[in-house]
Parts: C-alpha cells; sequence; structure tokens
C-alpha cells in the first residue's frame, strides 16, 4: 500500500507537469497566431527596406565612380602642364605639340586619364582629328589647348553616356554597373 501510495504521488506529480506543459504550449500556440500577420508585414517591411539600402548602394557607388572620373578628367590637364613644362608647347599652349612630344603627351594622358576611364587613345584621337583639328592637319600640329579642349569634350560625352542624367534615354545604368562590378573594363 505504501509503494502504492508513493506510485500515485509521482504519476500526481509528472500529470501537474504535462498540464503545466499543455498550458505553456497553448501560451505559445496563442502567441503565434495573434502575433503571425505581423511576422509576414515585418517580412515585408524587411524586404522592402533591404531593396531600399541595395538601390541606394548602387546609386551611391555609380555616383562616387563619376565623381572619381569627372576629378581624373578635371586634374589631367594640369598636371600634363607640369609634366611638360619646360617644353614649347607648354609654355605657349597654342603652339603644336609637334612630332618630337606628340606620342609622349599621348602617352602621358592615356596613364594619367584615359586608361582610368577606360576611354580608347584611338577613339579619342578619332574625335580629334574630326572634331577639332582643321581638315587634313595631322594629330602632332594640335596644340595643348586645343588637346585639352578637346579631350574636355570628349571626355564630356563619355561621361554623358557611362553616367546619364536621370530620365534620360540611352547610356549605362545603374545596374549595368553593378553587373560590371564598378569596373569600366567589364561593360558591355
Amino acid at each position: 500500500v505504501v509503494d502504492l501510495n508513493v506510485q500515485v504521488v509521482l504519476l500526481q506529480e509528472e500529470n501537474d507537469n504535462y498540464a503545466q506543459l499543455n498550458r505553456d504550449l497553448g501560451t505559445i500556440v496563442s502567441f503565434l497566431n495573434d502575433t503571425s500577420l505581423g511576422f509576414q508585414q515585418t517580412f515585408e517591411s524587411l524586404s522592402s527596406s533591404l531593396a531600399t539600402q541595395i538601390t541606394t548602394r548602387r546609386n551611391l557607388l555609380v555616383e562616387d565612380l563619376h565623381l572619381k572620373y569627372s576629378t581624373n578628367a578635371l586634374h589631367w590637364d594640369c598636371d600634363v602642364d607640369s609634366r611638360f613644362r619646360l617644353r614649347d608647347f607648354a609654355k605657349d599652349d597654342t603652339l603644336p605639340i609637334g612630332s618630337e612630344y606628340y606620342d609622349e603627351v599621348i602617352q602621358y594622358l592615356d596613364e594619367e586619364l584615359l586608361g582610368e576611364v577606360c576611354i580608347n587613345t584611338e577613339d579619342l584621337e578619332l574625335f580629334l582629328r574630326s572634331n577639332v583639328l582643321p581638315v587634313n592637319a595631322t594629330l602632332e600640329s594640335i596644340s595643348l589647348v586645343d588637346l585639352k579642349s578637346g579631350v574636355s569634350k570628349y571626355t564630356g560625352d563619355v561621361f554623358n553616356y557611362y553616367f546619364p542624367d536621370e530620365g534620360e534615354e540611352g547610356g549605362l545604368s545603374e545596374q549595368d554597373w553593378s553587373e560590371a562590378d564598378y569596373d569600366c573594363e567589364k561593360l558591355p
């Protein structure tokens, strides 16, 4: 009988534990039912916020790249003046660069600017021939002032393609830059 009483007490304690676990489980299920709509709303809010952050980050990366390229384009002309300051064509920038220095100037321009912003030297020279130099003039006859003006116009056109104003037709999109890992050499 004593053994049976001990078993009854143990069974009662276990029954009480199960009853408490049942109440706890009921509380949990009730909480989940009450908040399930909130989880969906929280997930949608999180997704929307994440999409906004991604778009903002892409926009900032493209703007940063635009600023970097523009800075390179703005500073090369001072650098070329400094680099060639002792040459006659730099002292008087209306004089022709001449065949003796033209290749060196273009190579310097390629290293300091064109290569950094993925502008092909031959394309620039074609632009200079057709838009800056008089008909039948050689590239070597270009003056430093005309070279600077031509490079400024050409890089402006390239940058308008790389970074079109919002709503402008043509040019690259933020998605294009993202797919190219923000590297102009990987652009389509």
